[in-house]
């Protein structure tokens, strides 16, 4: 797959990505019977890392991308590495838990599977998600946010974006699925639209198309989309269902 980590801007990453919901996090920690270490890969602005600190002795949070690394917040029991997913520092048999959010389509899987079944502790978990892209069941904004990612954004989008649209289930998991069923989880997000296309900016589709045309592409819609959204009387209410894989090994 192509490395797509470094055009990726920490502050930006920091400033616009809203934050996971606390019972998400209730949930997974809930999964491992040790609490000693969790490996947060392709932690971006180390959001998850965060969370997963509240309930582990240790976590370590990777990314390639040293810009983003250095936005993240630093907490006693996190350590931070600017490592590729497929080859971390981590000793063998040393993880109770990883966690992967909106990243792991980015990886070479196979590789990464193979690190991952590498620093896992036996009957250690693993659990991958995407969240939905924002839609807010106002068919004139919606269909707004539609022309965006579809016509002005769809020449920019990479091949890996479409293994995120399709909610990874298509996605390579070799990973012993949990009898339990897996909660339902969404993001909710109080936005506007200036919330939505500042969101945006942060995925690979927008972030292409300035670098490639030098333009800004929410410049394209982002009057229609006000009006529009001012027209449906829309002032917050846009959620993000998110879209889970976990396993065990």
């Amino acid at each position: 797959m192509t490395n797509y980590s470094n055009i990726y801007r920490g502050a930006e990453y920091a400033s616009y990505r809203p934050e996971y919901p606390e019972g998400l996090f209730r949930w997974l920690c809930s999964l491992p019977e040790s609490k000693e270490h969790a490996w947060d890969c392709g932690t971006g602005n180390g959001q998850v890392a965060r969370n997963l600190a509240g309930f582990f002795e240790r976590v370590t949070a990777t990314d390639s991308n040293h810009e983003q690394i250095q936005k993240c917040s630093m907490l006693r029991n996190i350590r931070y590495a600017v490592e590729h997913a497929e080859k971390s520092s981590l000793p063998d048999k040393s993880i109770d838990l990883v966690t992967v959010g909106c990243a792991v389509h980015w990886f070479d899987t196979e590789k990464f599977y193979a690190e991952v079944s590498r620093v896992l502790k036996p009957g250690g978990m693993i659990a991958v998600w995407c969240y939905e892209y924002p839609w807010t069941g106002n068919h004139e904004v919606d269909e707004i946010l539609r022309h965006y990612k579809e016509a002005i954004l769809g020449d920019f989008w990479p091949p890996e974006a479409q293994i995120y649209f399709n909610r990874y289930q298509n996605l390579q998991f070799p990973f012993e699925g949990i009898r339990a069923q897996i909660p339902t989880f969404e993001i909710d997000c109080q936005w506007g639209p200036s919330d939505v296309l500042n969101f945006l900016s942060t995925w690979t589709g927008p972030i292409r198309y300035k670098n490639e045309t030098g333009q800004d592409p929410k410049l394209c819609v982002e009057e229609d989309l006000s009006k529009a959204w001012s027209a449906a009387g829309l002032t917050v209410g846009v959620k993000l269902p998110i879209y889970m894989k976990v396993g065990k090994l």
